[in-house]
């Protein structure tokens, strides 16, 4: 989530940070990494550390604001030989703080080290694994890369016991740099002002932009930014794409900012932006990206440097999906079959959604006609359904000529049909739910949904079939177990 966190810096580098702030403070609708969980107990461990955190204002999104630490964010932690794991972030003091719960005391002077996000991989300061998504997801919440300056723990914990474990209200405080380097994308034409864009890509020539970096804490120093250099690992990435569906604005003054972030560096290559209709392409030249510097790209695609191709860029749809049909066909398409000169699938309107019929003009044609949605993004799920509403007359095989059918084979060549589990009646219009169709078998993939309409020339096999409120959503599933009382009688 799919946050990115962006952090003010020691009193040498506040200067500078106060001239951003308005961008960085709120830039977490940047890269997709999944926020951690809100843990249900309290950690192992018999002392309980309390760090308040230093400038309140260390994740944000741009598009709301600002949202602050929250609980249950978790901030990685390593304590020399102490403690090598994670604190949880307590959003109800004022500041900030993050509670450590540790098996052993730690002195007072010990130097302490904080990452975020935290990850369970990291085992001590040498290899800390810093991730920058190469896929991220515009406008959501996500997690920006940070380290913490390293501080010594103030005082060891007092005998004051909370919930059987001896605490202290605080044990020092911990500031976050931030790691990354954010762009703005503002995409604009007087031309393609009708268009929408699905995706930027910036791509560096043989150049890391993202992927798996390894940070040594001990050497962060909150003066030095050549401190803070990144190893990168075996898994790297030249490109960052964001998927984010943004209106093509008219004017540059007008454009919605798109944001990315990456690794810093000064890079050679291409940005490549994709609409629901062509795709354009932009060369660049050493451009420097600068740690925790937001950089601004006014995107013009009528500029004689963009390379324009015209074609369906296909759009990519998370869940949950709907698509109601009450007041078009939204982002569904027909494949154009016509019963004489007429379309075999039509809006029908509020009250009817999307209508097939190949009974024109009193006559009945032979038809076979989809109505196909756009792909659906499947693969961070673990389970699926599709439910709709529908109802249908005038043919006596519906479970045969009126069916829904899967695909994830993006040349189209392999769609597989799965049961409908309920019809109408076919004697009245009356609307009924399908029932739950379950996409378990396709997790993991792209699909896209399709209703396929058969009809014949003969009476009775011309049907008419309606439907809307078509829905797609994660399934969760619970187990619940359950006990049965038993009276036993035991004589003594």
């Amino acid at each position: 989530m799919t946050e990115m966190r962006i952090s003010k810096q020691d009193c040498l580098m506040k200067k500078f940070f106060y001239s951003v702030m308005a961008f960085a403070a709120a830039a977490t609708a940047l890269v997709s990494c999944e926020r951690n969980e809100i843990d249900t107990q309290e950690p192992a461990g018999e002392y309980r550390y309390t760090f308040s955190i230093v400038d309140d204002v260390t994740k944000a999104t741009l598009d709301n604001g600002g949202v602050l630490w929250e609980a249950g964010d978790k901030v990685g932690m390593y304590i020399g030989t102490q403690y090598t794991g994670y604190a949880n972030v307590d959003n109800t003091t004022t500041p900030k703080s993050i509670i450590l719960y540790s098996p052993s005391a730690i002195a007072a002077g010990t130097m302490a080290y904080g990452y975020y996000p935290y990850i369970a991989t990291n085992n001590d300061n040498t290899m800390t694994l810093i991730n920058f998504s190469n896929v991220q997801q515009g406008g959501s919440t996500s997690a920006m890369p940070m380290v913490g300056v390293p501080f010594e723990v103030e005082a060891e914990v007092p005998t004051v016991t909370e919930n059987n474990k001896t605490k202290a209200e605080t044990n020092g405080q911990i500031k976050f740099l931030n790691l990354g380097s954010i762009i703005d994308f503002k995409i604009y034409s007087a031309d393609y002002s009708d268009e929408t864009v699905q995706y930027v890509t910036f791509q560096a020539n043989n150049a890391n932009l993202a992927g798996d970096a390894y940070l040594n804490l001990t050497t962060v120093s909150a003066t030095d930014e050549s401190s803070l250099e990144l190893g990168w690992g075996e898994t790297t990435y030249d490109q960052v794409k964001v998927n984010q569906e943004v209106a093509v604005a008219a004017a540059k003054d007008d454009a919605t900012s798109i944001y990315m972030v990456v690794a810093p560096g000064t890079y050679s290559g291409t940005i490549t932006i994709g609409t629901d209709v062509a795709t354009y392409t932009f060369a660049y030249t050493n451009k420097e990206l600068g740690r925790n510097k937001v950089k601004h790209y006014n995107m013009n695609l009528s500029s004689s440097n963009a390379n324009r191709v015209e074609e369906v860029v296909e759009v990519v749809k998370t869940l949950p999906y709907t698509e109601s049909f009450t007041s078009n066909i939204g982002e569904f398409k027909t494949d154009g079959e016509q019963a004489g000169t007429t379309d075999v699938w039509t809006w029908g309107g509020s009250s009817y959604g999307m209508k097939a019929s190949a009974y024109v003009g009193g006559t009945r044609y032979a038809t076979e006609s989809w109505l196909t949605s756009p792909w659906i993004d499947l693969t961070s799920v673990s389970a699926a359904a599709v439910t709709f509403d529908h109802v249908y007359r005038y043919t006596n095989s519906p479970s045969s000529h009126l069916t829904f059918w899967v695909l994830t084979d993006e040349s189209g060549a392999s769609w597989e049909q799965v049961t409908i589990p309920s019809y109408s009646t076919g004697s009245d219009w009356t609307f009924v739910s399908s029932g739950e169709i379950l996409l378990n078998a396709y997790v993991g993939n792209k699909v896209k949904i399709g209703f396929k309409y058969i009809s014949t020339e003969e009476n009775n096999y011309c049907g008419t079939w309606e439907i809307k409120n078509f829905s797609v959503i994660e399934k969760v599933y619970t187990t619940e177990f359950s006990m049965d009382a038993e009276e036993i009688s035991v004589q003594v």
